[in-house]
């Protein structure tokens, strides 16, 4: 019994801990802008929405830095977001991913389908073979964009993005 018990707390400790150590930005107004630069004159990725929590990369005066799905670095302006340390997240937070196997497929379905998207898009307004910078810019703006729709479909945050990757892994997907 001893042994099931230090084993259990042992791999609750493993699954958490990542997410502990982890520092997050929430989105606290309705609709918020996700910006390319820390400038309100920089292009919209997308809209974040009251509640969502992003991985936080670092702060720059009035925004914080946040990693989106691409891995780029995009911003939201602190007065419609706060950071929260990874041992500040609470149970209202809910945050999750769905426990069901067959939803799980659904979304990182649909996120293929967006980064599928995102590239033919990105090649068809701006072939690589003509300005690849350019390009990849076009092409991970429109990732982020079209992979941010479906977490807000499934009303999931944006920060475990990484980790329902690494179940899509497992499962091989």
């Amino acid at each position: 019994m001893r042994i099931h018990t230090a084993f259990t707390a042992l791999l609750i400790f493993v699954l958490v801990y990542p997410l502990l150590a982890t520092d997050y930005v929430e989105v606290t107004g309705n609709v918020v802008n996700i910006r390319t630069g820390p400038e309100l004159n920089t292009t919209s990725v997308g809209q974040g929405t009251k509640g969502q929590i992003f991985v936080f990369a670092n702060q720059e005066d009035d925004w914080y830095h946040i990693i989106c799905f691409s891995g780029e670095i995009r911003y939201v302006h602190k007065d419609f977001s706060a950071y929260l340390k990874g041992t500040d997240l609470k149970p209202e937070h809910f945050f999750a991913l769905p426990q069901d196997n067959a939803k799980l497929n659904t979304v990182y379905t649909e996120i293929m389908s967006a980064q599928n998207k995102a590239k033919s898009m990105a090649e068809g307004i701006l072939p690589s073979d003509r300005d690849m910078e350019r390009h990849e810019r076009l092409r991970t703006l429109l990732l982020d964009r079209d992979v941010l729709k479906v977490f807000k479909k499934y009303d999931l945050h944006p920060a475990l993005y990484s980790r329902l990757l690494e179940i899509a892994n497992e499962q091989g997907w």
